[in-house]
Parts: structure tokens; sequence; C-alpha cells
């Protein structure tokens, strides 16, 4: 059979055609037969017998109950609690107990999955709330963003800055720009020495003051 619809159909059929056939032994069609035992039968209950399988199964961190080696989606409010699951021949029907909560066609497979978009609606509502990114824009860096320097061209990733306090090589004054004391010239013993400012290392200490000091012998 195609679907589950065309063998209903067939089923009825066959049902059907039963009707008309004698019953074996007593002189009558089944169809008849039938008609005069309804009579004695008890009134049906005033609601349906839920023809399906019953099952207590409890949401996962991911919004998911399984069932079959199957997994069907709840809203995302239901995460780690316990619900109630009815397998039907079509369709599975996930409750809390009281209000139906999910309803999803039936997987016959296994590591199937049934999701609904709107279950998870609130979750990237949440999400989309507490974001704090914003597009990029063309002038300058992002609003709200702190800045972290110049990136690199290839990865994109911050260039690394240097650290380390810079010293000036006569007045031993640290200064954390590459700009000398006072302008480029020998000022006297008393003085700052405005010569380049250096990194704070003994041996390029030692280096720069023998420079300083065969400068001043030949004044």
């Amino acid at each position: 059979m195609p679907s589950w619809e065309a063998l209903n159909a067939y089923l009825y059929e066959r049902c059907v055609g039963e009707d008309a056939r004698p019953a074996s032994g007593r002189g009558d069609t089944i169809g008849a037969l039938g008609q005069e035992e309804r009579a004695h039968l008890f009134p049906l209950q005033r609601h349906g017998y839920p023809c399906c399988r019953t099952r207590a199964a409890r949401a996962t961190r991911q919004s998911l109950v399984t069932f079959e080696r199957n997994r069907y989606s709840v809203p995302t409010r239901y995460e780690g609690q316990r619900l109630l699951l009815r397998a039907f021949p079509w369709e599975v029907e996930i409750s809390d107990g009281q209000t139906v909560v999910a309803r999803h066609p039936r997987l016959y497979g296994r590591d199937g999955e049934q999701l609904d978009p709107l279950h998870y609606l609130a979750l990237l509502e949440r999400k989309s709330a507490r974001s704090t990114w914003r597009a990029p824009s063309s002038s300058g860096p992002r609003s709200g963003r702190r800045s972290t320097g110049p990136t690199s061209t290839r990865s994109g990733r911050p260039v690394p800055r240097r650290r380390g306090a810079r010293s000036c090589a006569s007045c031993n004054s640290t200064r954390a720009t590459r700009q000398p004391c006072s302008p480029p010239r020998w000022s006297g013993p008393t003085g700052c020495a405005a010569g380049p400012l250096m990194a704070s290392s003994n041996s390029s200490t030692r280096s720069l003051t023998r420079r300083r000091w065969r400068q001043r012998s030949t004044w």
C-alpha cells in the first residue's frame, strides 16, 4: 500500500463486502445479524478511547523528547520537565498532563527528528535581546566596543603592542612616548640630554653612556 489512507480505504471496502456474506449456520447475513446484536450492546462512552501508546518522557536541554529512537521538539519553556507522550498511528502528541504542547507526525524509522521552528522562537528572541553586537560602520569602529589597536591585514587579529617604559639616557626620566625630553641638542651636565629614548636594559644603557662621554670629550 502506498499510504495509510489507501490501506484504510481498502479495509473499509472489505468490511462492507463482509456484511453481505451469509453467516455460517445462522441463515442470515453478517450485516443483518450485526444490526440485531447492536440493540443489546452498551452505549459508547462519552469520550473516545485513545488508541495510542502512552509514555512518560523528559525534555532535554535542546527541548527534545525521545520516543523509539526518534526525537520530537517541544517549546523551550518545557526544557528539563517531565511530559506525557501519546503515540498514535499517524502522529505523536506531547502534553504536560493538562494541555497539549506539541503535535508531530509520527516517525517509524530511527534517529529521526521532527522540529517545529515556532518552539524555538522564544529562545531566539531572548538571545537577540541580549546580543550587544551591531553592524560594522564604514566611518570607524563599532560603537559600544572598545578598540584594541591596529590589526593585521591578513588575519584580522590585533597587533600586540610593545610594553615597558622607556627612559631618557641622561636624566633617567621614564616616559611612555618616543619623543625626547627637549630639543635634540646637548644642554650641559645639569640639563637633559635630548637624545633618542631607549628601552630600559643594562647593555643599551652602558653603550649609550659611552657614546655620550665620547661626544663630550670632543667638545
